[in-house]
């Protein structure tokens, strides 16, 4: 059951993310002038959104007991995969506005902002949990 100490802070790590791109998005799509505002505001959610799931995953490392095999790690994977997927297909749906160029200038740079967030974590956890494994 530890393992999914590291899909949880996966999971909490990109699901914020997610919500604070689209608020974000929305309201560049209203005002693509507003761009510095809308940068802060979005590092600031992102950088507040990673302070739970660093504090799971450090509890998860205390935690952290080995496991069996690493086909009782397919299913974790699995579901880290797929977030993260899914989170960059959705991203990546946000890219190329409708709207004059200011629009999607600034979209297009919010998304390329955003991907690298969607990473971090849970890349880390899917690392622990194959540490796990040694």
């Amino acid at each position: 059951m530890n393992v999914y100490i590291f899909v949880a802070a996966a999971l909490l790590a990109v699901l914020p993310v997610i919500f604070i791109f689209k608020n974000c998005v929305d309201s560049l799509k209203k005002d693509p002038q507003s761009m510095k505002h809308v940068q802060r505001r979005f590092f600031i959610g992102a950088a507040l959104s990673k302070i739970v799931p660093a504090i799971l995953l450090m509890y998860g490392i205390i935690k952290m007991t080995p496991v069996d095999s690493i086909s009782k790690l397919f299913i974790p994977w699995a579901i880290i995969g797929a977030s993260v997927i899914g989170s960059l297909a959705f991203i990546g749906s946000q890219k190329d506005p409708e709207g004059n160029d200011d629009v999607k200038t600034t979209v297009n740079t919010l998304v390329t902002i955003t991907r690298p967030h969607i990473f971090t974590v849970p890349l880390m956890a899917a690392v622990f949990m194959f540490l796990m494994t040694i």
